[in-house]
């Protein structure tokens, strides 16, 4: 369920801007339901849709939605509006729960890809083309295991990926990232070793370092916690491109992963990167993205790219060609060859 020519037909005649604004429904997940209404042929492709997982439950969103439906049989063609009303509610909060979005700004419910569970550590990715979805495994999965691709950003501590979901899919997530893999993001300088990093594991009852078995007891997380929330709001200074290393934290910990991204967004929006600031954060993302999110992710190949093409501005052929070999080597495990 993604277009339709009859359901154009149908929606271009509605005001849904003037009921997004009446109910606060968005008028994209309008145009699904309609476009969805418009071609709507049989009971199974009811009972699926209607067996999909709603996670818009709350009162107040679910006033919205008696509204918004009620609007839209009102204003539909003679011929639709003997579809269920109750159908139309339930319809509007399936869809934000399971669409995709697309590459070219849409978003859509697909049979199977909306069927995949999510994990913060998963298996599989999806890639869009037009109207066209494809899910590619990106690490190895057994006999019987499920397909599980991440809903949200996987750059995120443990924290803000279980606020995400529960505020946008309702659920707190139990996977393997958030229950007993280290929450990598979170990093840490372990004091007991040259080159460990120490990192709260799930919800942080419990802490380990990734090249010792030092204890990390009370004391020291509470160190790490106090300097964690006085670099939190922390601005790098313009003479400093990259983050002042501190003797606590690590250089991949969130807070200055999100700093050096934010940085160079702005500065390509103001067109004010030069090209050996440009390769110095660029490779300082790749080097956390390595570290953090080892497996497929399709930011590793939009920075290999640029990364390629600024070093061949710089005449760096050797680092220009290893750039867009890793470019490519991401590249087929996203999109396939």
């Amino acid at each position: 369920l993604s277009s339709s020519s009859a359901a154009s037909d149908v929606y271009k005649r509605q005001d849904l801007p003037n009921i997004s604004t009446l109910t606060g429904v968005p008028v994209g997940h309008m145009k699904l339901v309609i476009k969805y209404i418009a071609t709507y042929q049989t009971q199974e492709d009811m009972a699926f849709l209607l067996n999909l997982s709603n996670a818009r439950v709350a009162e107040e969103e679910s006033d919205n939605f008696l509204k918004a439906s009620q609007l839209l049989l009102d204003k539909l063609p003679l011929r639709h509006k003997s579809f269920p009303h109750a159908s139309i509610v339930k319809l509007l909060g399936i869809i934000p729960t399971n669409a995709h979005g697309l590459s070219n700004g849409g978003a859509g419910i697909y049979y199977y890809s909306s069927q995949l569970e999510h994990s913060c550590w998963p298996n599989c990715l999806y890639t869009s083309s037009g109207f066209s979805i494809s899910i590619r495994a990106i690490a190895p999965i057994k006999q019987g295991e499920a397909l599980s691709i991440c809903y949200i950003k996987e750059y995120l501590p443990f924290g803000e990926r279980q606020a995400q979901l529960l505020q946008r899919y309702n659920f707190i997530c139990e996977c393997d990232l958030c229950c007993v893999l280290p929450d990598r993001c979170r990093a840490f300088m372990c004091q007991s070793c040259a080159h460990g990093i120490v990192s709260p594991i799930g919800n942080g009852n419990k802490w380990a370092c990734n090249s010792c078995d030092c204890t990390i007891n009370a004391a020291l997380i509470n160190s790490f916690m106090e300097e964690e929330a006085l670099i939190r709001d922390r601005v790098i200074d313009d003479q400093n491109l990259l983050p002042i290393s501190t003797k606590l934290i690590h250089e991949s910990h969130y807070i200055f992963y999100r700093s050096v991204e934010h940085r160079v967004l702005m500065m390509c929006k103001r067109l004010t990167l030069q090209p050996h600031q440009t390769e110095e954060l660029l490779v300082y993302l790749l080097r956390c993205l390595d570290r953090v999110v080892p497996n497929g992710y399709a930011q590793k190949h939009t920075y290999y790219e640029l990364l390629g093409k600024v070093r061949e501005l710089l005449e760096k052929e050797e680092g220009k060609v290893d750039a867009m070999n890793r470019c490519n080597e991401i590249r087929k495990l996203i999109y396939g060859d």
